[in-house]
C-alpha cells in the first residue's frame, strides 16, 4: 500500500493500527514531561522535510512552547477523533465546536505571551514559509492534488459544484452547523479534511501527531473561519 493511501486510510479510521490501549504514545509519563519529549523529538527532526531547510520557523518556536506548557494538547485531541462516534446526530457541530475549543485556546496563549493569534491558511494555496516544519510529504497539497483546493461548496459564492453529503452548491446551502461539520469532515469524496492531512503528509498525516506541525492549527483556523462565515450569513450565533 502507497504511503498516500495509508495515510488516507489512517485518518479514516481513528483505530487503524491499533487497540485502544495503544492511543497514548508516551504511556504514563507525566504530562509536563511529554511535552518536553514532544519539543526533543521536534528539534532533533528539524531538517527532514522536503525543503530542505535546517532551522526551526518562527511558528515551530512558538507551537515547540506551547505544547510544553500544554502537554495533554495531542492526548485530549487523539481522545476526541477516537472516542468521539461519528454516528452521533451532532458529530459535525461538534468537530466544529471542539476545534474551535481547541484552536481558541492555543491563540489565547499565544497572545497572553505577546505572539499574534494563528493566521488562517486555506489549502488551495502552499503554507507560508513561517509555519515551515520538518518532514512534511509536501507544503503545497493543492499542486499535488487538486481536490485539497477549498471546494465550492464552502465559499459564499459557490459555482455550481454540490457537496456529495448534503448537494449544497454554496456555503449558505447548508441548512445547520452539523450538516456543514459533517460536509467538511466527510468520509465521502473527496472527503476534504482529510485529504488535506493526508496529502501534506509528515505529522498531519498521523492522528496523536496533527498537533505539531504548524499548518494544523492554520487549517484549523479557516475552517473555524469557514464556519463563522456560515454563522453570519445564517445569522446563527456561535456556540
Amino acid at each position: 500500500m502507497n504511503r498516500m493511501k495509508r495515510s488516507t486510510e489512517d485518518l479514516r479510521s481513528p483505530f487503524a493500527g491499533g487497540a485502544p490501549s495503544a492511543r497514548v504514545a508516551f504511556g504514563r509519563r507525566g504530562l509536563r514531561a511529554r511535552g518536553a519529549l514532544v519539543a526533543a523529538i521536534g528539534l532533533c527532526l528539524v531538517g527532514c522535510g522536503e525543503s530542505g531547510e535546517s532551522e526551526e520557523s518562527e511558528d515551530e518556536r512558538i507551537l515547540r512552547e506551547y505544547l510544553t506548557d500544554h502537554p495533554e494538547v495531542q492526548d485530549n485531541h487523539q481522545h476526541w477523533h477516537v472516542d468521539t462516534d461519528r454516528g452521533r446526530p451532532d458529530y459535525g457541530e461538534a468537530f466544529l465546536t471542539f476545534h474551535r475549543d481547541v484552536v481558541g485556546k492555543h491563540d489565547a496563549w499565544r497572545l497572553e505571551h505577546g505572539y499574534p493569534a494563528v493566521a488562517p491558511w486555506d489549502p488551495s494555496e502552499p503554507i507560508p514559509g513561517g509555519a515551515y516544519h520538518h518532514g512534511r510529504s509536501t507544503s503545497d497539497p493543492s499542486a499535488v492534488d487538486p481536490l485539497c483546493r477549498t471546494p465550492d461548496w464552502l465559499q459564499l459564492d459557490g459555482h455550481g459544484v454540490r457537496n456529495p453529503d448534503f448537494g449544497a452548491g454554496r456555503l449558505i446551502d447548508f441548512t445547520s452547523s452539523d450538516q456543514l461539520g459533517r460536509a467538511i469532515d466527510s468520509l465521502q469524496e473527496p472527503y476534504w479534511h482529510s485529504r488535506v492531512h493526508a496529502t501534506v503528509g509528515g505529522d498531519l498525516a498521523s492522528l496523536h501527531r496533527f498537533p505539531l506541525d504548524p499548518a494544523f492549527w492554520r487549517f484549523h483556523k479557516f475552517i473555524d473561519g469557514i464556519w463563522r462565515q456560515w454563522q453570519s450569513a445564517t445569522g446563527t450565533s456561535a456556540p
